[in-house]
């Protein structure tokens, strides 16, 4: 039965020999400064390997049961005993035989008689090479761990610093988005406000001619000046383009409605909101999203809700209405067919944050575009039908409140977008507005600000 390997103080020797006067020489020899073992073939020595390992090995070559090659050979192949010097003795002198010894391993060999001062000197000179190897090991073994170490370190370093960079150039991205998005905005708002009053100017001014039109045919004219006038009619299709410019009125006002609700998306995603802080019930909220966005029973889509008791929610209520209105128009959007939208909300009270989840059964989305799915203007639906900053706005809106979202999806599955909200968004009081800057094509920076620090004060804050 095995017990284990023995502790150790002094160095250990197995001496190996059919011979007793040679073990008892052994012992005598080296008794006083190691651990010496006796043995008297190889069988016995090797059994004993399983109690006791050696630091080095002294063996005969001819003897017994296992003579000293056979002991040799399980040793070099054996993991415990490879590394342990072999030192073979014996009268064979042959170059045959000495060169067998050393292809069993060994490291050195004396011939018989054995010489007192030969023995002793080889034996403490292996043990000091052995002892020096081990040492040198065990060395090799820490300084591979320390420099183990030192490369995670690097790793962990070189991944901060190219996490760092991805931000930095993503900020920078950002901020002149931002500042794009804000000055196009500004530059497309001026014209379109002589647009809307040039346009306000001819509904006017048109029906004052149609009044006028309506006035004069009802007055008996000189049939000379009635006949020009019914010719003029009929040539210029006068009545035609009378009851075809209102219509045209009312396109110019949709197109024109559509360019302004465009410049508050760009004006939203590049500045910072200064609408006040309100407590929202988020289950309320949705509710209202819902019925703006199904006034009439849709036979499509079902809607399936599952609302936790929730605590109201510190917010930039705006902001966070105008983010359920575009996820859950999104799910609508989605779904092609019959499908469902999947809403629920629950409380995380370990850490005062509620979570949203809206999941739909549409269409899905693939890895590329669920990549993209935050980047501006980025959109997978028909030109004008979307300006690809919905999702954007979302993000922004949510991150400033110290939120996150998340979006899963799988094509032809469907998609499922989490949100987490702190009730508690650290969102400081609306400023007063002499602490406000509107310079720089529509946005809003505080006064006292470095313009060339800008990114600081773009990225996602609003206090």
């Amino acid at each position: 039965m095995k017990t284990g390997i023995m502790i150790k103080t002094k160095n250990i020797i197995f001496a190996v020999d059919d011979d007793p006067f040679v073990l008892k020489f052994f012992k005598a020899l080296f008794e006083e400064e190691y651990q010496v073992h006796i043995f008297t073939n190889g069988q016995e020595a090797y059994n004993h390997l399983d109690h006791l390992l050696p630091d080095i090995i002294l063996s005969d070559i001819m003897m017994p049961l296992m003579n000293g090659f056979q002991f040799g050979k399980l040793l070099k192949n054996d993991e415990r005993t490879k590394d342990i010097p072999l030192i073979y003795l014996s009268a064979l002198d042959t170059a045959t035989n000495i060169s067998k010894c050393f292809d069993m391993g060994a490291v050195d060999y004396i011939m018989k008689p054995i010489d007192y001062n030969v023995v002793r000197a080889r034996v403490n000179l292996h043990l000091s090479l052995s002892n020096l190897q081990k040492e040198l090991s065990e060395n090799n073994l820490l300084l591979q761990q320390e420099r183990d170490k030192l490369e995670q370190r690097v790793e962990e370093k070189t991944a901060t610093l190219r996490e760092k960079d991805i931000q930095l150039i993503e900020m920078d991205r950002l901020v002149s988005t931002y500042t794009l998005a804000a000055g196009i905005a500004h530059e497309i708002n001026t014209p379109l406000g002589i647009v809307k009053s040039g346009l306000f100017a001819l509904k006017k001014g048109f029906q004052t001619l149609i009044n006028a039109i309506q006035y004069w045919e009802t007055i008996e004219l000189p049939e000379l000046i009635q006949t020009n006038y019914k010719t003029f009619s009929d040539n210029s299709q006068l009545d035609a383009h009378l009851r075809t410019i209102p219509g045209r009125f009312n396109r110019i006002e949709r197109g024109i409605q559509r360019i302004s609700n465009i410049v508050l998306q760009f004006q939203s995603f590049g500045r910072f909101e200064t609408g006040s802080i309100a407590s929202l019930d988020i289950n309320q909220s949705i509710e209202e999203t819902l019925s703006i966005l199904f006034k009439t029973n849709s036979k499509n889509i079902s809607i399936n809700k599952s609302f936790s008791k929730l605590p109201t929610v510190e917010c930039l209520s705006n902001d966070i209405n105008q983010c359920l209105l575009q996820l859950l128009r999104n799910a609508k959007d989605a779904i092609t067919d019959k499908g469902t939208i999947t809403i629920s909300t629950s409380y995380d009270e370990s850490h005062e944050h509620i979570l949203i989840s809206i999941e739909d059964t549409g269409k899905g989305m693939s890895k590329e575009t669920l990549r993209q799915a935050f980047h501006p203007f980025f959109t997978t639906k028909d030109i004008g039908e979307g300006t690809g900053l919905g999702l954007t706005i979302t993000e922004k809106a949510v991150k400033s409140h110290g939120g996150s979202i998340k979006i899963d999806s799988e094509i032809e599955k469907g998609t499922n977008v989490m949100i987490r909200l702190p009730v508690h968004s650290g969102l400081a009081k609306t400023p007063d507005s002499k602490d406000i800057d509107t310079r720089g094509g529509g946005g809003v920076l505080w006064k006292g600000i470095d313009p060339r620090k800008l990114s600081m004060y773009y990225i996602g804050n609003r206090s």
